[in-house]
């Protein structure tokens, strides 16, 4: 399955983007849908990069894992995001913020992983062997390949 590893610096961001646009583009995953899972995917690499505890976050990597599954014209993609750090995050304790209070109050942060929720029809965190696993699912339509003229 198409993988990649990256340091903790959001400068690895783009190669995130570049490697989810090359990994999905041959199966004709529609281009806005792609757009999304590479949103999440960043939003949740990025949450990693930010809240790391890491001491040297150029010798420690995240590492990301796309497994697509073209279904006729939809395609499930199963994303596996990996990283080390000893803080683990957990939905169960996650209070959703109000994104209205977000708006009112001009806050930067705060609506990453509410977007993430909306893209992705499955998610879950969990811990296992000193890492952090971020597993989730999403559909998306695959485009039409068009019919040679004959």
């Amino acid at each position: 399955m198409p993988s990649i590893k990256i340091t903790y610096l959001n400068t690895q961001l783009k190669k995130v983007r570049d490697f989810i646009e090359s990994t999905l583009v041959p199966y004709q995953i529609d281009p806005v849908h792609i757009n999304l899972v590479s949103i999440a995917v960043e939003e949740i690499c990025s949450n990693a990069i930010e809240h790391s505890d890491l001491q040297d976050h150029t010798k420690d990597f995240i590492n990301i894992t796309i497994y697509p599954h073209v279904e006729g014209e939809m395609a499930r993609l199963d994303v596996e995001i990996i990283d080390c750090n000893r803080n683990f995050f957990s939905l169960e304790n996650y209070d959703t913020p109000d994104i209205h209070k977000i708006v009112q109050d001009k806050r930067s942060g705060g609506i990453g992983l509410i977007l993430v929720k909306h893209i992705a029809q499955e998610i879950n965190f969990k811990r296992e062997a000193e890492h952090n696993i971020c597993q989730f699912s999403t559909r998306v339509p695959v485009e039409s390949v068009p019919k040679p003229k004959s």
